[in-house]
């Protein structure tokens, strides 16, 4: 009798050792990055124009700016330029210095005085800036600081990228968990790591908008996203 009751304990103890075994095994999952990309025609530019303005006095310097500036804002009228389309993004006033009579050990002279304004010009009718361009500098921007394309609205680009970039980690997951003899499981977490957007210049295009105008080459804008996406690993 003693025999017989010893078997089923025995066969108990290693159920409860095997359980514990199968709790203290770790999830397996596979972490797999994404990314989706996707480029489209630009439809708005921001360009950075100045005007710079010398002379004798400070007063003098910045009333020929005034000037200037005055005729610019009246030719983005005319191109339809306006409002939060434009911003003041700089003025500055400074003495300017003659170098050339320093005698002595004495400092420069100051010979008169530059005013300079920065101005931050958003098209949102591409066609149009080359003779925006052509018309700022005839009267009185002496001064172009840089030029960017962009879009208008990015939401409907932004979610595509998002699904090729999901897509994108699960082709990867599938082939990585596959090649190592296993099956893919379910989702367990999906991460967003951004998107940021880029010019495409080798895609791009030279376009004139006349004859007499500057010749704009738009190229394209991308869009990516990248996500991080944890799979369970069956």
């Amino acid at each position: 009798m003693r025999r017989l009751m010893i078997v089923p304990v025995m066969l108990l103890g290693l159920a409860a050792g095997s359980a514990s075994v199968a709790q203290d095994m770790p999830e397996r999952r596979v972490t797999v990055s994404g990314v989706g990309e996707v480029t489209a025609a630009p439809d708005l530019a921001t360009i950075t124009v100045g005007v710079s303005e010398q002379g004798q006095t400070a007063t003098d310097a910045l009333r020929a700016n005034t000037r200037a500036m005055q005729a610019l804002f009246d030719v983005l009228d005319t191109a339809g330029i306006e409002g939060a389309d434009r911003q003041t993004s700089g003025l500055n006033l400074q003495p300017v210095y003659d170098h050339t009579e320093v005698r002595n050990g004495q400092g420069p002279r100051i010979v008169g005085y530059e005013a300079t304004n920065t101005l931050l010009i958003r098209v949102t009718k591409l066609p149009t800036l080359g003779d925006v361009l052509d018309g700022v500098t005839v009267a009185g921007a002496n001064r172009i600081n840089g030029i960017s394309f962009g879009l208008s609205d990015t939401d409907a680009l932004m979610e595509e990228a998002r699904r090729e970039a999901v897509e994108d980690a699960m082709t990867r997951a599938r082939l990585y968990v596959e090649a190592a003899g296993a099956t893919l499981g379910p989702v367990i977490s999906i991460d967003e790591a951004g998107g940021v957007s880029r010019p495409q210049p080798e895609m791009a295009m030279a376009r004139m908008a006349s004859d007499m105008s500057v010749p704009i080459a738009e190229g394209e804008v991308g869009l990516n996203a990248r996500v991080n996406v944890v799979f369970a690993i069956e």
